[in-house]
């Protein structure tokens, strides 16, 4: 039975494997989410730096509908793709990272099932102690794998929306890249 003022009595040594698995992949999970956080951060500030140049640059040296040529030799395409390959790889790796909090639930059903099937035996042998045992292996899997699982995807939302700020700038100086190319284009085929 389960004291009072104890939360969580772990009756095997299986219950406290698999919730112990449960709580270590979360932190390492967290541990992971956090870095790539800071990595996102870093990678923003980087983006909307140069989002800032090519506005500036782009924006303010206009003569008559077109671009000033030094505009056009300023504009730095290779600063641009340098940061968009950063935050295709970033961005991938985070994703799948961020698939692997679907595992969570799962872990705490497998623990669920765990729990379940020697409680049933124990129920047909009518030892309620046991059965008492076994549901609680089962129903703390459970909540360690739904705690994990709500917590993490919690969390992700802040990386999310940084990869999300990330892409609009990035999405946004290719725009001006394609203005200030076709512009360009124009120019090269009038003269």
């Amino acid at each position: 039975m389960m004291e009072r003022g104890k939360m969580f009595n772990w009756h095997s040594a299986t219950e406290r494997g698999i919730n112990t698995f449960i709580i270590i992949a979360a932190l390492g999970v967290l541990l992971v989410l956090i870095v790539f956080y800071f990595l996102l951060k870093r990678l923003q500030k980087e983006s909307l730096d140069i989002y800032k140049e090519t506005a500036k640059e782009a924006g303010l040296e206009i003569e008559n509908g077109g671009y000033y040529e030094e505009t056009r030799r300023k504009l730095d395409y290779k600063k641009m793709d340098s940061a968009r390959e950063k935050y295709n790889k970033l961005s991938s790796r985070y994703f799948a990272v961020i698939q692997l909090i679907s595992i969570f639930p799962l872990l705490g059903l497998l623990g669920t099932i765990w729990g379940l099937i020697p409680g049933l035996q124990s129920a047909s042998e009518n030892m309620i102690e046991e059965l008492s045992n076994n549901l609680s292996t089962a129903l703390t899997s459970t909540l360690f794998g739904l705690i994990a699982s709500i917590g993490l995807k919690f969390f992700s939302v802040f990386p999310t929306a940084i990869t999300n700020m990330i892409e609009g700038n990035l999405e946004e100086n290719d725009r001006k890249l394609d203005y200030v190319m076709g512009f360009r284009q124009i120019r090269e085929k009038q003269e």
